[in-house]
């Protein structure tokens, strides 16, 4: 007699996740000393068009690779509703408190992925989501593997340390600039506003804009050594009722990573806001105490 089995969230998105890691071996196969940005948005426009089985779309995808580039290192997003943005907020976050083990980055994402799929947002407002954390998971296994494989290109033409823990350490950042290169990509395709629009093509334009994005900043990231700048404009809104307002059903399963809004001065002047975890926060994430001159409070949205 069969056994019951807990159903668990099915991603629609894994031939997307599968294509992303395509690309990063492909990137992967024509690194080389003086591998400059162009050399790599010509690579993966090429790896995207054979990929998918478009032609005659190389400027409209190297522009989705510009994007994606420009947002994740301007820390910017946008096109979002609040209730995505609660869940986007927590995903990009909360990499980072599920450590650098992979098996606890990947159990996070599956948590997500379940909790997106029952919370009442609409197919539309899941597709980005979802395709996101799809490419989360691809991104923690494809560099768990290079980084237990001395001889990858990655770590031969000197993109990785091949020093595992420092690797691993570095992983949840490659990890975070892929989903956030896809939910860019997802939010640049939109049609009719969108850069392209392949919808008589075989594969629709979001799922070629997300596989772009992705490969756009994660694999810029890891090879160009990107830091998102800082910002006083920040798209995440935590976890504020109001913008759930009408929307009971929503849940709120991410306690440890719950973001909570701040504000740090410099001198008296204000120089960040943003969002922070209770756990970050407790834990002095801003190393206030080694910088005079420098306040920070959370703050409270009325």
């Amino acid at each position: 007699m069969p056994t019951y089995t807990p159903f668990k969230t099915i991603n629609p998105y894994g031939d997307i996740a599968t294509a992303f890691a395509g690309g990063l071996a492909d990137i992967g196969t024509h690194l080389a000393s003086g591998y400059t940005y162009e050399d790599f948005a010509t690579d993966a426009s090429i790896y995207v068009e054979t990929a998918v089985g478009i032609i005659n779309h190389t400027n409209e995808i190297k522009s989705i690779i510009a994007y994606a580039a420009n947002d994740y290192n301007n820390n910017h997003l946008d096109g979002y509703t609040p209730e995505q943005q609660f869940f986007i907020g927590n995903i990009l976050s909360g990499i980072f408190g599920a450590s650098a083990d992979p098996d606890s980055i990947k159990f996070f994402l599956g948590d997500i992925e379940d909790n997106i799929s029952k919370c009442g947002l609409t197919v539309i407002e899941q597709m980005p989501l979802l395709a996101t954390t799809a490419i989360g998971n691809a991104a923690v296994d494809y560099w768990t593997t290079v980084i237990a494989t001395p001889a990858s290109p990655w770590i031969t033409n000197g993109y990785l340390t091949g020093n595992i823990a420092l690797d691993r350490a570095n992983m949840p950042y490659w990890v975070v600039a892929a989903m956030h290169g896809a939910l860019t990509g997802a939010n640049k395709a939109r049609v009719p506003a969108g850069l392209f629009d392949v919808s008589q093509q075989s594969v629709g334009p979001n799922d070629v804009a997300i596989l772009t994005g992705s490969l756009g900043a994660g694999g810029g990231k890891v090879l160009f050594k990107w830091v998102p700048r800082m910002t006083n404009v920040n798209f995440i809104l935590g976890l504020e009722k109001k913008v759930f307002r009408g929307r009971d059903n929503i849940k709120y399963p991410f306690t440890p990573f719950l973001l909570r809004p701040y504000q740090c001065s410099y001198n008296g002047n204000l120089v960040a806001s943003g969002y922070v975890s209770q756990e970050d926060w407790d834990n002095d994430v801003f190393n206030i105490e080694g910088t005079p001159g420098l306040s920070c409070q959370l703050v409270d949205i009325a």
